[in-house]
This record gives C-alpha cells, sequence and structure tokens, in this order.
C-alpha cells in the first residue's frame, strides 16, 4: 500500500529494503511505514529520467542494474 501511494504521488523511492521499512509496533504487520527518503526523486514524464544506479546491494531491482 505505501508503494502504490508514493507512486501514485510520482515519488520513486529507489532504495526499498528491509532497514527502510518501519513498525510503529512491535511484531504488527498490519501498519509497516515506508522511511528514508534520500535516494527518492520526483518522476515525470515530461522530463528525461536518467536512471542512477543506486540502492543496496542485494535489493536493487533488476532493470535499475541493467539500464544503460
Amino acid at each position: 500500500m505505501g508503494i502504490s501511494h508514493i507512486h501514485k504521488n510520482n515519488i520513486i523511492h529507489r532504495n526499498i529494503n528491509t532497514e527502510n521499512i518501519y513498525l510503529k509496533e512491535r511484531n504488527n504487520f498490519s501498519d509497516p511505514v515506508i522511511i528514508n527518503y534520500e535516494l527518492a526523486e520526483y518522476f515525470n514524464e515530461e522530463n528525461d529520467f536518467d536512471v542512477k544506479k543506486c540502492g543496496t546491494i542485494g535489493y536493487i531491482a533488476p532493470e535499475v542494474l541493467n539500464s544503460k
């Protein structure tokens, strides 16, 4: 749900991993919070979007690694 929300607002997080998902209450997985937006960018289809290869090793999306 969180990823859907930020994508609807034209934000790309670019570093989703286990350290960037916070639980408000211990062992309550029903309401996670996405944190650490330091690599996030706004996406606008009218702009040229240069895909930077960034993120946490082991969590980087294959399409980012395969981009030129």
